[in-house]
């Protein structure tokens, strides 16, 4: 899934079914800008968070506002250092860093609906 900026409401709410990922997240100071500009300009990513089966991932603030998030098409994700959250998995420490994708994946995304949140 190309990085991109969710751009509905305030925050989001990702539930992670059935398979683990890897979210990418990039820092922008202008991400929907930026959206265009991304295939030239990739650069690493600014964070990395594993996606275990069945979590879910709050993006409010920064996070949701300056950070495009996305997902790299490869048939491993590497479980290092480089995963932000790592030490809260429930990921052996001894087991091989790659973990082999599933060939499903399920996500439900739920946005904040700012005219709704205004209306009363």
């Amino acid at each position: 899934m190309m990085p991109h900026k969710d751009s509905l409401g305030n925050e989001v709410a990702i539930i992670s079914l059935i398979s683990h990922t890897v979210l990418d997240f990039y820092y922008r100071e202008n991400p929907v800008y930026a959206a265009f500009l991304f295939e030239n300009d990739i650069g690493p990513p600014s964070a990395r968070v594993l996606m275990e089966p069945n979590s879910l991932l709050l993006l409010t603030g920064k996070a949701f506002h300056k950070h495009m998030h996305g997902i790299y098409p490869h048939e491993f994700d590497i479980v290092d250092d480089g995963i932000c959250n790592k030490r809260f998995t429930e990921i052996p420490m001894n087991t091989s860093p790659a973990i082999k994708r599933t060939e499903i994946r399920i996500s439900i995304v739920l946005w904040t609906d700012e005219n709704q949140l205004n209306s009363s």
